[in-house]
């Protein structure tokens, strides 16, 4: 982190999550629109088992991307909180 002029530990959460913004949207949206022709396909022969699974792996998709993007940033701030109160171990060798 002190390489790259980070010093303060949620500037650097704040600093991953942006550049990691838009890796994760690209990803998610080519999967998604690549499944949105198979999810409204209903009607023809063969889609009554492909177009709910579309639907099912598109809301899927979206909810994973969405806690990936809020959930991550906060645990690595509680993880960050959480070591920086831990206690000093004490040698108890006696």
């Amino acid at each position: 982190m002190k390489e790259s002029g980070v010093t303060d530990f949620r500037d650097a959460v704040e600093r991953g999550a942006h550049e990691r913004l838009m890796p994760i949207l690209m990803t998610a949206m080519a999967a998604g629109l690549a499944l949105i022709p198979l999810a409204l396909g209903g009607g023809r022969t063969g889609s009554e088992i492909q177009t709910p699974m579309a639907i099912v792996i598109l809301c899927g998709l979206t909810t994973s991307t969405l806690l990936n993007m809020i959930d991550v940033n906060h645990t690595n701030l509680v993880r960050a909180m959480v070591g920086s109160f831990q206690v000093p171990r004490q040698d108890i060798s006696d």
